[in-house]
Parts: structure tokens; sequence; C-alpha cells
């Protein structure tokens, strides 16, 4: 969230309650724990494809555009792979070789999948819905 708010390119974000930016970051993370256990299995698939709809949905009405949701996301995804990365130096050196490239996978894959639902919903409701004052 520290992150988000510091990104320049990320404007809409400044108008947002800690609440309101921190939105469903802590179930996204409680589903990316669970993929990472899973190997993204179909139900967590599914729950994480509604909860990065929902947060586009959010995202829009409170006025940020693509390019900024985008980019929150690309946040996220930065500060996991740096604590992925600080978990492999500090706390568990063997986390290496197919282990943590798995690890990276996984978040990497997740992340990305994020993204591109998140972005569908958001084009989506651009075209259907009109955005609240």
């Amino acid at each position: 969230m520290e992150a988000v708010r510091l990104d320049p390119a990320v404007p809409a974000a400044d108008e947002l309650s800690l609440v309101q930016l921190q939105d469903h970051i802590p179930q996204i993370l409680d589903d990316l724990n669970r993929s990472l256990s899973e190997a993204l299995g179909p139900e967590i698939k599914e729950r994480s494809a509604w909860r990065a709809a929902t947060h586009a949905q959010l995202r829009w009405e409170q006025h940020y555009d693509i390019s900024q949701l985008i980019r929150e996301i690309a946040d996220l995804r930065r500060v996991l792979i740096y604590h992925l990365a600080e978990f492999h130096d500090d706390r568990a050196p063997s986390f290496n070789g197919r282990l943590g490239v798995f690890a990276m996978v996984v978040v990497h894959s997740f992340c990305d999948r994020i993204i591109r639902i998140a972005v569908e919903q958001f084009l989506a409701t651009s075209r259907t819905v009109q955005r609240p004052e």
C-alpha cells in the first residue's frame, strides 16, 4: 500500500483511505498463499478471479484509470518478489534451485492472471456502467 501511495503514476490512490486502498489485498495474499501450496488449483483460480474482478470494479468506481490499476498490481508483485527473495536470503538459503524457481513462477503467474482478469473487468465496466460522480 505504501508503494502504491508513493507511486506518482497512481494519483487516484491519494484520494483513498487506508481501508479503501487495502481493499482486497489481504484476501489476494491469502489466495497467493494457497496458490503456492496448491499450485493454482481450480478453486483458487475461481476465487482469485472473482476477487480480481471485484477489485477492478471498485477501482473503476474510485476513478482509477487502467494504467493505475495495472501499476497497483505491479507494485504488489514487486513487493511480493522482494519478500520472496528476502525469505530465500535470510531464512531459507536452501530455498534455491527448482523450489525457488517454482515459487517465482507461481507468484508471477498468479499476478499475471490477476492483471488480465482485472483489466478485462475494468474494460467491461467502463463500456457498460457510468462512473459515479
